[in-house]
């Protein structure tokens, strides 16, 4: 067990996420290359001015729900990871340019990512395990362990991830 989950959560998370992310992807690239009328390459243009409060706001809300499936028996839990999922997928599939390489957009996703989806998975992990199965000792250790992860993830996004799409424009 990590942090009070068992790994078989973290894995069927892992693979509903990574699915989910391919799914979107394939999807809008292939959408996307039939459509004369989408510039993909325009989207590196727009560098959003975000602000390090609403990315963590934002990212704690996504755990909250993900928390949620608790007493929902995992359905809030399944639909935030299946929707996340296929919209970085979408994001990703907007953002690659034919004929460049796979890491401009994974130079711009991993630094903050990682530590994002760490978060999530804990948050998800938890979100498919009845909350009477937890104690609340784990529960309140891995909601600090979340939101100290989240925090340090939109501080990573607003320092080193929107300077490197600054880079490439």
């Amino acid at each position: 067990m990590l942090l009070g989950v068992q790994y078989k959560k973290y894995f069927i998370n892992m693979i509903l996420l990574a699915g989910t992310i391919l799914l979107g992807f394939t999807v809008t690239y292939q959408f996307a290359a039939n459509q004369e009328d989408i510039q993909l390459t325009d989207s590196w243009e727009y560098v959003p001015d975000i602000q390090l409060l609403e990315i963590f706001l934002n990212n704690l809300f996504i755990s909250f729900l993900l928390l949620l499936g608790m007493f929902l028996f995992g359905i809030t839990t399944f639909l935030v990871m299946t929707f996340n999922g296929i919209w970085i997928g979408v994001i990703a599939a907007l953002f690659y340019i034919p004929d460049q390489n796979i890491f401009k957009i994974m130079s711009v996703m991993m630094p903050h990512g990682v530590i994002e989806f760490a978060a999530f998975l804990i948050a998800a992990s938890m979100g498919m395990t009845k909350f009477r199965n937890l104690e609340k000792k784990v529960v309140l250790r891995n909601i600090a362990v979340i939101t100290g992860l989240l925090l340090l993830a939109a501080f990573v996004e607003i320092t080193l991830s929107l300077k490197i799409v600054e880079g490439y424009i």
